[in-house]
């Protein structure tokens, strides 16, 4: 008999639960929700009653004694575990609308989502090697590229990059994180285009400012040694423009000339101005 979304999605819980044995089923999760979802998953698929309760935070839902005897030989039946109850490399994955379902139980039971703000990564935490295996081909049946990494005792499933993370929450049915990842995903581009034009700016200005100083004193320079007023009236109208407006950058500088000069003009003289201070042995302040 095909396995419904019911069966597979507690399957993903049981899977990733804290303890997943013939004498006790235990799940704990700092969300009450996930905790009341993995309740009515077992009221409905296994007709059985958690124990539920919270201690620091944390939500807890158990089963011990026979009837978690008997919801254990239930799922390893019904999945083809083997029976330690944990999948190897030949237990099947579930597949049509069961897969969706099974990892949407998988990351209810242990799964997070690390903020985009910070990197985007989405992480099952395993409490076997073969379980984070079982997982692994489980995403990798959708497209998905999981990596596995050991962590104090425990494995760790996780997704990298923007797009898998929204194709994961869609496919688990969360589609307004999806898009919430997608908002961010947007922002978090714009914000860094911003900043590399505030930052490519900011360097332009500084290299105006500085090539600004540089031409004010060469000019000043020449007018102390009496030169200024010797060099050809072409030189001696732009240094005249550059320190009325020492601000300016040549652009704007250019267009106040009468008549107008092109930038790379303007830029000429006032580095012809630069050469003939240094000529003069004159010493300029960078």
């Amino acid at each position: 008999m095909p396995v419904t979304r019911a069966e597979a999605e507690l399957w993903g819980c049981l899977a990733l639960a804290k303890v997943f044995s013939p004498e006790r089923l235990l799940l704990v999760t700092e969300f009450a929700g996930a905790a009341g979802r993995f309740a009515r998953l077992m009221l409905e698929v296994c007709g059985v009653s958690l124990d539920e309760g919270l201690s620091r935070g944390m939500w807890s839902s158990s089963l011990s004694g026979d009837g978690a005897r008997a919801v254990f030989d239930a799922v390893c039946r019904e999945h083809s575990l083997p029976e330690s109850g944990e999948p190897d490399d030949v237990t099947p994955i579930p597949h049509g609308d069961g897969l969706p379902a099974f990892l949407r139980g998988a990351f209810l039971a242990r799964g997070s989502i690390q903020s985009p703000g910070s990197g985007y990564r989405a992480e099952f935490i395993c409490g076997s090697e073969p379980v984070a295996e079982y997982l692994a081909r489980a995403l990798s049946a959708l497209d998905f590229t999981p990596k596995i990494s050991a962590r104090r005792g425990s494995f760790c499933v996780y997704l990298r990059e923007s797009g898998q993370l929204e194709d994961l929450l869609t496919v688990m049915g969360a589609k307004a994180a999806s898009l919430e990842v997608m908002n961010q995903t947007v922002y978090k581009s714009l914000r860094n285009s911003a900043n590399r034009v505030t930052n490519c700016e900011t360097a332009n200005i500084v290299r105006t400012a500085a090539a600004a100083a540089r031409q004010l004193a060469a000019i000043r320079l020449l007018r102390q040694s009496g030169g200024f007023d010797t060099l050809p009236e072409g030189l001696r109208r732009v240094g005249i423009m550059r320190l009325r407006w020492p601000e300016m950058s040549l652009t704007e500088l250019a267009a106040k000339m009468r008549p107008p000069l092109s930038r790379a003009g303007i830029n000429y003289r006032l580095n012809k101005l630069v050469e003939m201070a240094e000529a003069s042995q004159l010493t300029i302040n960078s």
